[in-house]
């Protein structure tokens, strides 16, 4: 190290983290750093995973769904899709919407949809859920799904493109 170097310390660390955001301020003095303090606000604007919320130009209109991607514990992961253990506890591939937005599009759990999408149609049993946020079409990355179909991420459907499947 030369002359003109200064070596960081845990303490320039913790004044920095003070500095940077109110809620390390009390944790930044020597004797309160191991306490149990926790390091979660007390009141916050959001949920643990908030984003806050959306601007103008993102807000979506009443016939439309946001299309999230999820992965599950088993059958999504590229990895489990080789193993015929997992093959055996994995679930049926499916996409959840709100029973609002079912509703309104027509739809009843357990139904076989079609989604379209930029890619092409996926052919999904729909699940309905009451315990979702409405305008969210959920799809997890099912091995047994062609999910590759979307090509841009993240992307809106509009109620119009899920359908009941014609036998």
């Amino acid at each position: 190290m030369s002359p003109q170097e200064t070596e960081t310390t845990l303490d320039d660390i913790w004044s920095s983290l003070a500095e940077g955001n109110d809620i390390f301020a009390e944790l930044a003095h020597p004797d309160r750093r191991h306490t149990g303090h926790r390091l979660v606000p007390e009141r916050s604007s959001g949920g643990p995973f908030s984003q806050g919320p959306k601007r103008q130009s993102e807000e979506l209109f009443e016939d439309q769904l946001e299309l999230l991607l999820v992965d599950w514990t088993f059958g999504t992961e590229e990895l489990s899709a080789y193993s015929s253990y997992v093959h055996q506890v994995e679930k049926e591939p499916c996409v959840f919407i709100h029973a609002d937005d079912a509703a309104q599009a027509g739809l009843a759990d357990g139904d076989q949809v079609t989604v379209q999408l930029d890619g092409g149609t996926l052919e999904v049993k729909l699940l309905v859920s009451h315990n979702m946020a409405r305008g969210l079409l959920v799809l997890p990355r099912h091995r047994q799904l062609a999910w590759q179909k979307l090509r841009e991420y993240p992307m809106t459907v509009g109620l119009g493109q899920v359908g009941k499947r014609l036998l």
